[in-house]
């Protein structure tokens, strides 16, 4: 059973950073709760679900994560970790498709919040929803 948790990163604390944990929300917005602290706000934009699956290193992988790792061909292919609703999976995305990572352990290689670069390349260049 996949553990079901989420990362955002945080709006009022400074330096802004991410935190992992229960999802929830109240008046304030959207919050993280950690076991034994206090709710921690984050910026929606930025909540992603626990895929359930680690990299090649043993990192966790969370939507919006960018992800490396070669295709049928052998090629290496990178795209941004999607929960894909018509099927009930997270994959990666990348032009305008969506494939399937469960099969294979990726490489984390950033995110599209903290590396503008990856936000362009993969979210601007393709038309992803």
């Amino acid at each position: 059973m996949r553990e079901i948790k989420f990362r955002g990163r945080t709006l009022d604390e400074k330096p802004v950073h991410w935190v992992y944990g229960y999802l929830n929300n109240d008046e304030g917005g959207l919050y993280i709760c950690q076991p034994f602290n206090a709710k921690v706000y984050v910026d929606p934009e930025t909540v992603g679900q626990f895929t359930g699956m680690e990299d090649v290193n043993g990192s966790q992988i969370y939507e919006g994560d960018v992800v490396e790792l070669k295709n049928w061909d052998g090629n290496k292919v990178r795209g941004v970790v999607v929960h894909d609703d018509r099927y009930a999976m997270f994959g990666i995305a990348r032009c305008n498709d969506i494939h399937n990572i469960l099969h294979k352990k990726p490489k984390l290689v950033g995110n599209v919040f903290d590396n503008k670069k990856f936000h362009k390349e993969l979210f601007e260049t393709y038309d992803l929803y």
